[in-house]
Order: C-alpha cells, then structure tokens, then sequence
C-alpha cells in the first residue's frame, strides 16, 4: 500500500509552488516594464534575500536593498500605474554584476 505523504511534504511542495508563481509573475512584471530578464535572474534575487535583506514593490515587483527605494516606487506605481524610470534604475533587476 502506497504511503501517505505527510504534512509537511504536503507543506513544503505548496511552499516550492507559491515560490515558483511568484518568481514567474514577478519576472513578467518586470519585463512589462521594459527590462530584460530572465525566470532565473529573478529566482537568484529571491534566492539573494535569504542572505540579504530586500524590500520588494508590492505594485511591480521590483526590489531594493534601500527601503525609502521601494516606498518611492511604491508611491509612484499606485499613483501613475506605471514605472518610473528614475527609480527603477536603483532596483536589484536592473543592477548588472
């Protein structure tokens, strides 16, 4: 008879997809926006957070290591439903290394 998986396989493979969906939808978003980027750019970003902390857009998606960055964005995308070019240029998405 075939195991049940437990609760917190159950867990952590809703953790993977919740993970996945929001790097795919915040790599679209930001490629709305004009810049070129990869799935897996974005996914080196959200990996990034884990050892450094990154304020995110809650409107584009776009991260900042500067907090008053994303708030600017922030205020900007609600206003005027779109980016701003001037702010986006401090976002991580648009760092090259």
């Amino acid at each position: 008879m075939p195991q049940k998986k437990g609760k917190n396989n159950s867990s952590e493979f809703w953790e993977e997809q919740k993970r996945k969906t929001l790097i795919e939808s915040t790599g679209a978003s930001v490629r709305l926006s004009g810049s070129k980027i990869t799935n897996e750019e974005v996914a080196k970003i959200f990996d990034s957070e884990k050892n450094q902390k990154l304020y995110q857009c809650p409107e584009c998606g776009f991260h900042y290591t500067d907090k008053e960055w994303a708030e600017k964005c922030e205020v900007w995308c609600r206003e005027h439903k779109s980016c701003n070019i001037e702010i986006t240029a401090h976002a991580e998405e648009n760092k090259k290394e």
